[in-house]
């Protein structure tokens, strides 16, 4: 799959050259080789090719197409595959997501506004999704949707607007999205199989997406 270089961003796909620029210059700043290092190095490039591209119409036109077509082709070869008919939502389609929500939220944050606390460590978002015996013995995709967030493109994160509240994201600073994440059951799973997916892909660079998969007779 291609990279997706609005969720890079944390612009929408409707986003003008205004959030383009104000979104590559808060990212390259955060992820200056000089002071993130080699992996920053490696995003800052992604970043950079990013900006590069959407910044010129040429470019961007040429690009929407490629990943609306990219998308296409992905979602008809997924739907062949996938286990459950619709995307699963680990912020409302499981009764226990553990750390809690209210931790996802605040530490999935700190990847799209620069926030960051001293001390960031990588975390383990653990779901559970629950298979009858077939399913567990064909194996395939199961989509999930995962929380992101944009920085917003009137206030530039900051929440107001001169002396006023920002109206388009009512003061918070950025809107949150979703994100899919598709998580590969391999066929042959057993009860207690764990599965393991990086969340970088999404932006999303301290949570790793942990699917723990329950094998039980007479679920759909």
């Amino acid at each position: 799959m291609m990279d997706d270089y609005y969720l890079l961003l944390g612009i929408s796909r409707a986003s003008g050259l205004t959030e383009i620029r104000r979104a590559h210059r808060r990212l390259a700043i955060r992820y200056d080789p000089d002071v993130a290092g080699d992996e920053g190095a490696e995003q800052f490039g992604r970043v950079r090719e990013a900006f590069d591209t959407l910044s010129r119409t040429s470019r961007r036109s040429d690009y929407d197409r490629a990943l609306e077509e990219a998308e296409r082709r992905g979602g008809a070869a997924r739907a062949a595959r996938t286990i459950f008919a619709e995307p699963v939502d680990v912020m409302r389609d499981f009764a226990t997501v553990r750390p809690g929500k209210a931790e996802v939220n605040e530490h999935v944050l700190r990847n799209f506004t620069g926030r960051t606390a001293k001390s960031n460590p990588s975390k383990e978002l653990n779901v559970e999704i629950v298979l009858t015996p077939d399913q567990a013995a064909r194996g395939g995709e199961v989509m999930m949707l995962v929380p992101v967030a944009r920085v917003c493109g009137v206030c530039g994160g900051t929440g107001r607007a001169g002396f006023f509240m920002c109206d388009a994201c009512a003061g918070q600073g950025t809107a949150w999205e979703k994100a899919r994440v598709d998580v590969h059951v391999p066929a042959g799973s057993v009860d207690g199989t764990v599965v393991e997916n990086s969340l970088h892909p999404v932006g999303i660079r301290n949570m790793w997406l942990k699917t723990h998969v329950r094998v039980a007779a007479g679920n759909a």
